[in-house]
């Protein structure tokens, strides 16, 4: 090694431990994620649920949204693909009434019945972020 590269070298492993600023920790600035990674938050799932059983619980119960048939539809997707379904097609009676952030804590919520972890960074809205998020195999399964 010629010297001064060392000195180089251990600058860059140094910089490697630092941590990354919070647009990379949710995806801004990093490529492609998985849901397995944990891209919703515990405080965001549980508003997810309330959303669900206020809204989404008049028309559809949860086994619509988990198991076989949610990976059958949605595995090798994105987030986005699901946003963009779930927030220009429901509620039934008045689709896009809610917002989008009520719309991504309702994926949250559906994420977690089917065995996705809670990470954490919430879930946003941003088409760009979720697009490069997609819906893997949860764990286990």
């Amino acid at each position: 090694m010629a010297v001064g590269a060392r000195p180089l070298a251990l600058m860059v492993m140094g910089l490697a431990l630092l941590p990354l600023p919070a647009s990379a920790q949710d995806g801004r600035t990093t490529g492609p994620r998985s849901v397995v990674d944990g891209v919703y938050t515990s405080a965001q799932l549980e508003r997810g649920e309330n959303m669900f059983l206020d809204v989404c619980a008049n028309c559809h119960s949860t086994s619509q949204f988990k198991g076989a048939d949610f990976e059958m539809a949605w595995l090798g997707r994105t987030v986005r693909d699901l946003f963009r379904l779930i927030s220009s097609t429901m509620p039934q009676d008045n689709p896009g009434r809610l917002a989008p952030q009520e719309y991504a804590d309702v994926i949250a919520y559906i994420l977690k019945l089917n065995g996705y972890p809670a990470g954490k960074a919430e879930l946003g809205t941003d088409e760009d972020v979720l697009r490069r998020i997609r819906i893997d195999k949860p764990a286990g399964g």
